[in-house]
């Protein structure tokens, strides 16, 4: 299911099939899907989704997952911030 979502994304631009194709993958327990998930999200910059992702992964033992999580947590560290501050004003 990987190999098409980056058909998808890759050679068809269709970013919002392989969004789907990796969130049922995701679902059904495919190893590496979480962090390609998280990958297309950080690209999208739809950071908060993309850190929830890399955290799914890395609960699942992706050490890629782990990596790409600490690489966002580090370059986006601000972002990230106002995004979390922002969604918890949503929340209440």
């Amino acid at each position: 299911m990987i190999a098409l979502a980056n058909l998808l994304c890759e050679d068809r631009g269709d970013e919002a099939g392989a969004e789907q194709v990796l969130r049922l993958a995701a679902e059904r327990g495919e190893p590496l899907a979480h962090n390609n998930l998280g990958v297309l999200l950080r690209d999208q910059r739809r950071l908060l989704e993309a850190e929830a992702a890399f955290v799914f992964g890395v609960r699942a033992g992706d050490r890629l997952a782990a990596r790409n999580l600490r690489a966002l947590r580090r370059t986006e560290r601000r972002r990230l911030g106002r995004a979390h501050r922002r969604a918890a004003r949503d929340r209440v």
